[in-house]
């Protein structure tokens, strides 16, 4: 594959795409927010903004980094993935906010611990965030703790909103909560595929792994049914009621 400065010309390609659709979801989850004024909406279309700005981090550091000349020392590819993690914690907060309102009424305080959690993990890759080699390998160990937190809570949406799914007797709402939950499984999918990039490219002492390409394209694949699950367009809700 062709590379230039240590990136896939496949990633500069590919990131970008990845990004214009998952921002184009995230607005019309956003119109709809101004439709319906819900709380839980504007929560949902801010995580998936979020989610949307991270691959725009990620994706134009990679470009900046493919086309620089050898003048410039500056690491913008490792700089990109720091600010894409940061934007996925801060989308954290959101979708703990949307989980809280739509299945934890009881439990007010949740949202509020998660968000301090996430709070301190933006401050600590705030603070490590440099156009160095070493930035990505410095926030190695709050990386960690970022995609543990980010996998309970997606995993916590998935299997609440299958259990939702599964007490309700109407196709509509079932179908809903299921894509909801695929929504879950998928954004969890994304931090299980970057965690194995992490460790097949330790192994193998290589760079870019096809599972870093699939965890970008499972959160193109999150964002959609993010939108079909929770916005539920009419030409689903005409398709499911048939």
């Amino acid at each position: 594959m062709l590379e230039q400065n240590g990136i896939p010309i496949l990633a500069v390609y590919l990131e970008p795409l990845v990004a214009l659709f998952i921002t184009i979801v995230g607005i019309q989850i956003f119109r709809k927010y101004r439709e319906r004024r819900n709380k839980a909406t504007f929560y949902l279309a801010i995580a998936v903004l979020c989610l949307g700005i991270a691959v725009w981090a990620s994706g134009t550091g990679k470009i900046i980094e493919f086309l620089k000349t050898s003048n410039y020392d500056k690491d913008f590819a490792s700089f990109g993935i720091v600010l894409a993690y940061i934007f996925t914690a801060l989308g954290n907060v959101f979708s703990m906010a949307f989980i809280a309102v739509i299945f934890l009424d009881e439990h007010p305080h949740i949202p509020i611990i998660f968000a301090v959690l996430n709070g301190i993990t933006m401050g600590m890759l705030i603070v490590n965030l440099s156009f160095s080699e070493e930035a990505y390998s410095n926030i190695l160990i709050y990386l960690i703790w970022h995609i543990l937190m980010s996998l309970y809570i997606f995993i916590s949406l998935a299997v609440y909103s299958f259990k939702e799914a599964k007490k309700s007797d109407e196709k509509i709402p079932k179908t809903g909560f299921r894509m909801i939950g695929y929504y879950g499984v998928f954004v969890a999918l994304v931090f299980i595929l970057f965690i194995t990039d992490l460790v097949v490219g330790m192994i193998a002492d290589s760079g870019y792994t096809p599972f870093y390409y699939m965890a970008w394209i499972s959160g193109a694949i999150s964002s959609s049914f993010a939108y079909l699950g929770y916005v539920m367009p009419d030409w689903l809700k005409k398709r499911i009621s048939k």
